[in-house]
This record gives structure tokens, C-alpha cells and sequence, in this order.
């Protein structure tokens, strides 16, 4: 782990993004609903301590402790700003942001794309099972403003309406 070259830098930039990514998946574990302002901020700073205290303890990753340190707070520094600045309100109707962890399902297709970020469970994964349409059914009219491409006819598109099959 110690030394110099590439590897070691790679281990470092692993190191910071694990302090980014686990403080701020921590400190929700953690905090649950709670997890807002200044407490959820507190919540990030102890998630990342812990985190390097873990790390601190074994010889193998002594050195990356740093990293962590410092990805964790480049997470509480981002979530401050986003939370508090014009910034922030920007960038969260920009439709961009976290995977809905709970559903993370591949590929990814949404219920309502114009009006919700809801992830469609297949099913077997415990929710109500999809309604299949018979394949002599005619295809369904695409949404005003789409263009109704699905891929060459082949199957349904990625953002067709859920229960709807070619």
C-alpha cells in the first residue's frame, strides 16, 4: 500500500471515494429520516471518522486513512452547498443524482419518466406482478411529444409505458 506509482495513487483516489460514498451511505443507514441539516452533517463528520479510525487499524490500509478523511469531507462540503446554496437548487432539477439504492435494478426503466423518478420492479421481485398485453394487440400511441422510436420495433422501448410489451 505504501510506496509511490500508479497503484498507489489508484489506492488513493479508492480510499477517497469509499470516505465519500460510505459517509454518505453510512450516515443514511444510521440516521434514517433524521438524516437533514446540521445533525445529518455531524452524522456524515462521525461516518467519516469512523471510517478512518477502521481503516487506521489495519497495517494494510494505515496510509489510506488520510483519503478517507478527505473524500468525507469533500462529501459534507457538497452537501452543505447543495443544501444551502442556489447551486444546489440548481442542480436538483436537473434531473441528475443517486441511484434509488433500494431499486437498483438493471436496466433502469421508469413508471412515469416525465413525472417521476419511480423505477419499475420487474416482477418476482415481491412487488404486483406486470400486466402482459397480448402480442395481437396493437401498439400503444406514443406520449404527446415523443417521438414513439422503440428500437426498430424490437421489444419495448426503454421508457414506454410499464406493462405495455411488444
Amino acid at each position: 500500500m505504501g510506496g509511490s506509482g500508479f497503484s498507489h495513487d489508484i489506492m488513493q483516489a479508492i480510499a477517497a471515494f469509499g470516505g465519500y460514498f460510505g459517509s454518505k451511505l453510512a450516515t443514511q443507514l444510521a440516521m434514517g429520516s433524521a438524516n437533514t441539516g446540521v445533525a445529518g452533517y455531524m452524522g456524515n463528520a462521525a461516518a467519516t471518522a469512523a471510517l478512518a479510525i477502521i481503516a487506521g487499524i489495519f497495517p494494510p490500509t494505515k496510509k489510506l486513512a488520510t483519503m478517507i478523511v478527505a473524500g468525507g469531507a469533500i462529501q459534507i462540503i457538497a452537501r452543505v452547498l447543495s443544501d444551502n446554496t442556489a447551486f444546489g437548487t440548481l442542480t436538483s432539477q436537473l434531473g441528475v443524482g443517486d441511484y434509488q439504492m433500494q431499486n437498483f435494478v438493471t436496466p433502469q426503466r421508469l413508471n412515469d419518466p416525465l413525472n417521476s423518478a419511480a423505477i419499475e420492479i420487474p416482477s418476482g421481485w415481491g412487488a404486483a406482478p406486470a400486466v402482459v398485453v397480448s402480442s395481437n394487440a396493437p401498439p400503444a400511441a406514443a406520449p404527446m411529444g415523443t417521438s414513439g422510436y422503440n428500437s426498430a420495433g424490437m421489444g419495448r422501448g426503454l421508457y414506454s409505458p410499464a406493462g405495455i410489451y411488444s
